[in-house]
């Protein structure tokens, strides 16, 4: 069901005097703050507006919560209908443009208790005209140039850092976030057109991730799992001498292995492979189904 909220708007707008660049006048911008829409600047020369949104958070008050198709109609009215009690004024869907700065695509992954490993295999990747940067502790993963990003990060501590409610950040648990700003030119392979109705759909939206999944590219992959950190203290010596073991092992395979090793060591890494077990499990690949979004 669709309809406007409208919370209550008590800042006075910040104004300032400017010279129009074309025209050579003075006139006035007024930048507005609102709970809704966090950026707003209003030209009153040229009769131009500016606003930076996020959709979900928009209706739904977080941006945990994906946005579908239908979502999209809704936006649109909800937008002119929150503009124009601001600002009194009516704009069209379609005059509505993206900015310079461009459009940003989101998706959630929910991997469940997998957030770690997923992050792990994310850091070392490595994407053709991109530097990939790691921050803090591997909380986000971003692949960037000049002109196109590609972040991943970690839902859930985010929204504790934002200090979200507690039902959002539950919602956030076992979520990698993918956010994705593309190029001039990855847009233009979509269109070249830069008209909001023309890139806020499902269509531009699989394109868009399609590209960037298939440079990410994350294999249905076998993992295994470390001890838990108690006994990795405890063994760590013995479990370092056994990732040796089983490196040389997988490079030599068994049987040149023997030839290396005394007789009696070689018995005790065997020995020391059955003693200390590593649980494995898939990592599957991060994949969107595009039917959840119609």
């Amino acid at each position: 069901m669709s309809g406007a909220i409208i919370y209550s708007y008590n800042s006075a707008p910040i104004y300032k005097t400017y010279v129009d660049r074309i025209t050579n006048q003075i006139s006035i911008m007024y930048q507005i703050k609102d709970e809704r829409i966090p950026f707003i600047v209003y030209y009153a020369g040229t009769g131009t507006i500016i606003i930076q949104v996020s959709i979900p958070k928009f209706l739904y008050g977080d941006n945990v919560t994906l946005i579908k198709e239908s979502d999209i109609d809704r936006f649109y009215i909800e937008l002119n209908q929150h503009l124009n009690f601001l600002l009194k004024i009516d704009i069209p869907k379609e005059e509505w443009v993206i900015a310079d700065r461009g459009i940003d695509v989101c998706w959630n992954f929910q991997v469940g208790s997998r957030v770690e490993e997923y992050m792990r295999v994310l850091s070392v990747k490595s994407l053709p005209f991109k530097k990939t940067i790691v921050y803090g502790h591997g909380e986000t993963i971003e692949y960037k140039n000049k002109s196109s990003q590609i972040i991943f990060y970690k839902k859930e501590p985010q929204c504790i850092n934002d200090k979200q409610s507690l039902d959002v950040i539950e919602k956030a648990r076992g979520i990698i976030r993918l956010e994705i700003r593309p190029s001039k030119n990855d847009r233009s392979k979509y269109t070249k057109s830069r008209r909001l109705v023309d890139l806020l759909t499902k269509d531009f939206f699989k394109c868009i991730t399609t590209n960037a999944l298939n440079q990410i590219s994350i294999p249905d992959i076998l993992i295994e799992d470390l001890p838990d950190i108690e006994l990795l203290k405890q063994q760590i010596s013995k479990i370092e001498t056994l990732f040796g073991f089983i490196k040389l092992r997988e490079m030599l395979g068994e049987a040149n292995l023997k030839k290396v090793y005394k007789q009696g060591t070689f018995q005790n890494r065997k020995k020391l492979d059955k003693q200390i077990k590593f649980l494995s499990f898939r990592l599957g690949e991060l994949k969107i189904n595009y039917d959840d979004i119609s």
